[in-house]
């Protein structure tokens, strides 16, 4: 029986996605162990699946940042702010996370490791000889953050002459203003294997690993110029159940006026005041009904108008559907869930990969993209009355939904790293497309 190993970082964006991966592919014939966090020790153990912790540095529970990483609200959103991510709370993890990968490797038949993009404790394995390690998988639960010659990392896609030009000072930029996380990833890769990472930290994450598995489809990626050759497109990882509860009151939504969908998230939630209060404040005057959930944050100071509803946790995929408008603050995930039912949105996120979902939102025509993580009442109020209004967010968001159809994400990952199995290569991405 062959031997995956799922590395997830325990953070719910990158744990959910390995974890749907972990139990498709044990229920093909696979033997998986997971290594992560504590935080997730019984729901892999309830899945019958082998469970390897992590420790120290590597296992921590984003729900309580603040202990784990106590300076991290008071760093400015954007660069300053990934800097640190990439610098202390993925970096410093992985030293724990190559050792205990490591013990693994070295007294287990492994035949494939699979990881999370930013678990980063695969690149001391991945410093080694092919011959001397199993094939190393990663997987895209974020945007293409990779330079790429015609997009830039502050205006989006642009392949005219003057665009090539503005894209190659833009992508100059981000990687000298992200060089101190490349030094610092670097010097806790070579603290464990000797060896330091080649270039620009971002462009390792995709070109390194012996495969690349990006969890959406190309519709909702700008287009790029040659990407690197290990990278396949499987679809967006759209869970086929979700644990959240469905309340008995959905059904009873009134269906002549449009429901309006809150989220700020379940990590960027520390403070309501960033999206979900505004949005209830923007929105109460409104003929909509507002639905909101706190995402397991402390909600007990939110202020909830007649018009609206607040819960704890919702089920996406009983909300969705009756969803006219969704109001997130970025998450990949969510908004390829929104997408994938059809649903325009008004997105707004400054923290972690949430601009660069934001930026493909707008790019997409699918939604307004408000460009802070902290808009006013008057922005959500403005920008929900104009999604709602024109119909071409609508459907273009329909029109995603549809280019989204046919792709099976769990089933294309499995097609991927067969060949990696039995000693091959990886699928070539035009083969993947609506396999």
């Amino acid at each position: 029986m062959k031997h995956v190993v799922i590395a997830a970082t325990p953070v719910p964006g990158h744990f959910n996605p390995m974890m749907a991966v972990a139990e498709h592919l044990a229920a093909n014939g696979y033997r998986i162990t997971v290594l992560t966090g504590e935080i997730y020790r019984d729901r892999v153990k309830a899945a019958g699946l082998g469970y390897v912790p992590l420790a120290g540095a590597a296992n921590y529970d984003m729900r309580y940042q603040e202990l784990h990483f106590p300076e991290r609200s008071s760093i400015e959103p954007g660069l300053p702010q990934i800097t640190y991510d990439m610098q202390r709370v993925f970096g410093d993890a992985i030293p724990e996370q190559y050792a205990t990968l490591k013990r693994l490797v070295d007294v287990e038949d492994v035949d494939v490791v699979m990881a999370d993009l930013l678990f980063m404790g695969i690149f001391p394995l991945l410093m080694a000889s092919r011959a001397e390690r199993p094939a190393v998988v990663s997987c895209g639960i974020v945007p293409f953050m990779c330079r790429n010659a015609a997009v830039s990392p502050f205006t989006g896609p642009d392949s005219s002459p003057e665009g090539l030009l503005r894209n190659a000072e833009h992508n100059a930029q981000i990687a000298a203003a992200l060089q101190p996380a490349t030094d610092y990833v670097s010097g806790r890769i070579e603290a464990c294997c000797g060896r330091r990472l080649d270039t620009f930290l971002f462009d390792e994450l995709y070109a390194r690993p012996d495969l690349f598995l990006q969890f959406t489809t190309s519709a909702f990626e700008f287009p790029m110029r040659e990407l690197p050759g290990n990278v396949v497109f499987v679809g967006p990882m759209i869970p086929k159940h979700d644990d959240e509860k469905t309340p008995p009151w959905i059904e009873s939504l009134d269906p002549a006026r449009p429901v309006v969908f809150v989220t700020q998230g379940t990590i960027a939630n520390y403070d309501f005041n960033q999206l979900l209060q505004p949005a209830l404040d923007g929105l109460a005057g409104e003929p909509v009904q507002v639905i909101a959930t706190a995402g397991g944050g402390d909600a007990s100071g939110v202020r909830v108008p007649a018009n609206a509803r607040l819960e704890d946790y919702l089920s996406y995929a009983a909300i969705l559907p009756k969803t006219a408008v969704f109001v997130t603050n970025g998450g990949y995930n969510g908004v390829q869930m929104a997408l994938r039912a059809g649903v325009p949105l008004v997105s707004a996120g400054a923290s972690e990969d949430k601009p660069f979902v934001s930026a493909r939102v707008a790019w997409s025509g699918c939604g307004i993209d408000l460009k802070t993580g902290t808009p006013t009442a008057e922005q959500i109020r403005d920008a929900v009355r104009t999604v709602l209004a024109e119909s071409s967010y609508r459907q273009k968001a329909q029109a995603m939904s549809r280019a989204y159809e046919g792709w099976d994400a769990l089933q294309n990952t499995l097609l991927a790293i067969e060949p990696l199995l039995e000693g091959g290569i990886a699928v070539e991405p035009e083969e993947m497309a609506n396999a």
